[in-house]
């Protein structure tokens, strides 16, 4: 049943019934609280997932960051849209070939974190 309601989208009355309940809300935000090791990070926008997203979502997302392009944002401020295994993939081509060349170019032996 729970894997059923995972598979729900965010703007079900499930999921808002789930994340407005009190004792739900409690745990949120205690599990945070343990996993927040490092208040100096800076948080991470969660980002949608690709189930949710449609075109008109796309473009409001792309209307909003043109916006604040404009006006000066920065990328970071930037809403993000959602990852997918495409990403993730070219993410760790990227950082093994920026390992590989660390490698290369550096005396000492260099381990990626």
């Amino acid at each position: 049943m729970l894997d059923l309601i995972d598979q729900l989208p965010m703007s079900s009355r499930t999921w808002e019934a789930l994340l407005n309940d009190p004792e739900i809300a409690d745990e949120y935000a205690k599990a945070e609280a343990d996993n927040n090791t490092n208040a100096d990070a800076a948080p991470v926008k969660p980002r949608p997932r690709l189930a949710d997203d449609s075109a008109t979502v796309r473009a409001i997302r792309q209307l909003n960051n043109d916006i604040r392009a404009l006006l000066g944002g920065k990328r970071a401020s930037m809403l993000p849209g959602p990852q997918t295994g495409i990403d993730q993939a070219r993410r760790r081509r990227a950082t093994a070939r920026a390992a590989e060349l660390t490698r290369a170019l550096t005396p000492v032996h260099y381990t990626p974190r």
